[in-house]
């Protein structure tokens, strides 16, 4: 059952909310949501959400040291974190070989 607010979950997680909002309802023109919400009419998430979020969060931020340990300019890391969301949804269509 969902149960935290997006302010809530972001303080959690260490994070900006507006940038959790967006991994959430995207962002017109730039990008589409990459964690859907759980059931909700008042778009609480779920302890799921928080979990996917967290991944999120730590993939992000491991893209972030490669980059900057690469020399990669500030312009073109950005750029990159952009992406980063269509990489994802591109991840969570490839078929999963574990089984």
């Amino acid at each position: 059952m969902p149960a935290y607010t997006v302010a809530e979950a972001a303080r959690y997680l260490s994070m900006p909310s507006p940038t959790l909002r967006s991994w959430f309802a995207g962002i017109e023109g730039n990008f589409k949501a990459v964690i859907h919400w759980e059931v909700s009419s008042d778009h609480r998430l779920s302890f799921s959400n928080l979990v996917e979020a967290h991944a999120l969060r730590a993939l992000r931020n491991a893209m972030d040291h490669l980059l900057a340990h690469l020399g990669i300019t500030a312009y073109s890391q950005t750029r990159s974190a952009r992406r980063l969301p269509e990489r994802l949804q591109t991840l969570r269509q490839l078929p999963n070989t574990a089984r």
